[in-house]
């Protein structure tokens, strides 16, 4: 039988050759090569050279596994896209297997590929032939207008400083979003603070509330951010689609549902726009993953065959094998042999979805102005660059630039607003806000600011006797202790002393460098007194489930000490105080 000697890679004898040769001798001696015979059947015998250009272990063997792979199901009469070639012979194969491995070795290269750091060798491929899942239906589809220019929406605009989505993005039937004018944007952090925070004023005195409805203290509204449009451009780049195609006004269909609408009413819709428009407004490609109907989808429209056994691997995947923080466009950028139709990729794409902010002041006495705070909320994308969330990013950029006219005083010549709306107002902290007795307020960055309104409240409040303690969590305080010096003071309003609030600031990078449980256990006794007041309220704002955790911890450390509770009894007295019914302890945490 003729002998084909192919060359293996220097040191290694993993189970992948194992599978790959059976359980044929093997000695150092062999090692560097191996004879194969080269007839039908046997050609899962061949070892090609591999991932030369690798030079770490794990994605040298990732190579070789994917490789592996690829080579039974070449010999067993498949081509590399998982159709059948029973009649295919040795030498018809060989060649596609050499093929297969230069396209691998091609995509390896690939700065982008590498970015994503894909663990090859954790795809499941047998599950993806045996039994593939098929692709949803597609809802979205683009027809040409039937005139020359269609009517254009009286609410739409682009503008970077005052954006406003298309009228049909309602997230507040039967209101559109409104465009409230903002009346000052300042910084509340210090240069040299690892993330920086801002504080937007807005005029909301023509905002068309219902009968009988306010804005509440303790409140949020929803804010609807606009995609960049520098990662429009490169998606739309990625997907093949010009710049006139993308402007072009066109008729957009959707077999049923709420999408694009938010929360309108479910049903088929044939809307006017453009493709850019939808984008833009409609749909979430930077902020979550790619689904897995979306990889399906990928691997449906590759033209290269390493490609969609990688895409098919990753649409089979119960947990995430690649870096973090990528986006729809990162996995595009990396497969550069996929271009699937923007309609079914607009298909399988997540609504975009308003972001939801606390009012920071007390809305009774702001007279038709509300004020929030937001961080910018910044991570590193798979290639290294710093990118930012899809609203605070948008909220930093509005506030760069008012901050800049308002420095060379041209703020007359521009118009800013943010596009937001009230919502229903049935947060925790709006429902079960106290004028009176004695509370607590427990915060940590950002999460301080509704609890500035809970103060201003108080200190209006001429009757009010119960005391304020504030516990407020930071890095250092002098860069960003938010709303420092502004607790016991309402500009032009008179406050009463007796509710003046008591304030602790708990700084983790600085002083003592301790955390806000740490805090927290320091005063038990007044958190104890606090919450077995009869009127006495914990209240707890912050980001993270930890944050909340570890607080509950201490809270139910101080129930023991002070209450004399074992530690399962603590825990449900812990839980009886954020009960509906009771509602000491009242939390909002993101």
């Amino acid at each position: 039988m003729l002998q084909r000697s192919v060359r293996t890679p220097v040191g290694t004898r993993p189970t992948f050759f194992k599978k790959l040769f059976g359980n044929e001798p093997y000695s150092p001696s062999t090692r560097g090569q191996f004879l194969a015979p080269a007839s039908k059947g046997c050609l899962k015998k061949i070892v090609v050279r591999t991932c030369c250009q690798y030079s770490s272990r794990r994605r040298y063997s990732t190579g070789k596994r994917f490789l592996g792979h690829v080579s039974n199901y070449l010999s067993q009469g498949k081509s590399p896209s998982g159709s059948s070639h029973s009649t295919s012979s040795a030498s018809d194969l060989l060649p596609s297997f050499f093929s297969v491995n230069e396209q691998l070795q091609t995509l390896l290269r690939t700065p982008s590929f590498q970015n994503l750091q894909i663990k090859l060798d954790e795809l499941k491929y047998d599950e993806c032939f045996s039994n593939p899942t098929p692709i949803p239906q597609k809802k979205v589809s683009f027809t040409p207008t039937t005139v020359d220019s269609a009517p254009l929406d009286p609410l739409l605009s682009d503008s970077p400083t005052s954006p406003h989505p298309p009228s049909f993005v309602q997230p507040h039937p039967p209101f559109h979003v409104f465009s409230a004018p903002v009346l000052d944007i300042r910084t509340l952090t210090n240069p040299g603070a690892i993330k920086r925070t801002y504080n937007v004023t807005l005029d909301v005195s023509k905002y068309p509330l219902r009968e009988g409805s306010d804005w509440k203290i303790g409140g949020s509204f929803g804010v609807m951010p606009p995609n960049p449009d520098n990662e429009i451009f490169r998606l739309a780049h990625l997907l093949n689609i010009p710049l006139n195609e993308l402007y072009a006004t066109k008729i957009l269909h959707t077999s049923g549902g709420r999408w694009p609408t938010i929360w309108g009413e479910e049903k088929p819709r044939a809307l006017t726009t453009s493709i850019y428009h939808i984008l833009k407004w409609c749909t979430d490609f930077l902020s979550k993953p790619p689904s897995k109907d979306f990889y399906r989808l990928l691997a449906k429209y590759s033209t290269n065959s390493v490609e969609h056994h990688i895409l098919l691997g990753l649409s089979n995947c119960s947990q995430n094998i690649c870096s973090e923080n990528f986006s729809v466009s990162d996995i595009l950028d990396a497969f550069p042999n996929v271009r699937p139709p923007v309609d079914e990729v607009i298909s399988l794409l997540p609504q975009l979805m308003p972001r939801w902010y606390s009012i920071s002041n007390d809305p009774d006495l702001g007279k038709g102005v509300l004020e929030m705070a937001f961080t910018v909320q910044e991570f590193t994308a798979p290639d290294g660059q710093t990118r930012t969330g899809i609203c605070s990013g948008f909220l930093e950029n509005v506030a760069l630039e008012y901050l800049k006219c308002q420095q060379n005083g041209t703020l007359k010549n521009k118009k800013f607003t943010l596009p937001m709306f009230r919502g229903v107002q049935q947060n925790p902290f709006a429902k079960e806000f106290h004028n009176d007795g004695p509370m607590c307020l427990i915060g940590a960055g950002v999460g301080i600011a509704p609890f500035r309104g809970f103060v201003q409240r108080r200190l209006a409040n001429a009757s009010c006797t119960g005391k304020v303690w504030i516990i407020q969590g930071c890095r250092d305080q002098t860069l960003d202790e938010l709303y420092h010096g502004e607790w016991n003071t309402i500009p032009g309003h008179h406050t009463n002393p007796k509710c003046r609030a008591k304030k602790l600031v708990v700084e983790s990078r600085n002083g003592k460098r301790e955390y806000v449980q740490d805090a927290v256990r320091r005063h038990g006794k007044i958190i104890w007194d606090v919450i077995n007041h009869k009127n006495g309220r914990i209240y707890l704002c912050g980001s993270g489930k930890a944050f909340a955790t570890e607080i509950e911890k201490a809270i139910m450390d101080i129930a023991m000490k002070y209450g004399g509770y074992k530690k399962e009894e603590a825990a449900r007295q812990l839980e009886y105080w954020q009960s509906p019914i009771n509602y000491k302890f009242v939390k909002e945490v993101w």
